[in-house]
């Protein structure tokens, strides 16, 4: 599989914010980095549990 991408706890120059979503239901996360990303997982009933990492977008 390799390497997704390295993540970092403080933003960087050139970085993104990637957030965790939370679904209680399936004790499941998700990561996303776009608006419309997050949209897509709270129609399955995931919330957003912040940004956790910033990354460099593909």
């Amino acid at each position: 599989m390799g390497i997704l991408c390295y993540a970092y706890l403080t933003q960087k120059s050139g970085t993104i914010p990637l957030n965790r979503l939370w679904q209680p239901t399936f004790v499941d996360t998700a990561h996303e980095s776009t608006n419309e990303g997050i949209e897509a997982q709270k129609r399955y009933g995931y919330s957003v549990d912040g940004t956790k990492y910033y990354v460099y977008p593909a």
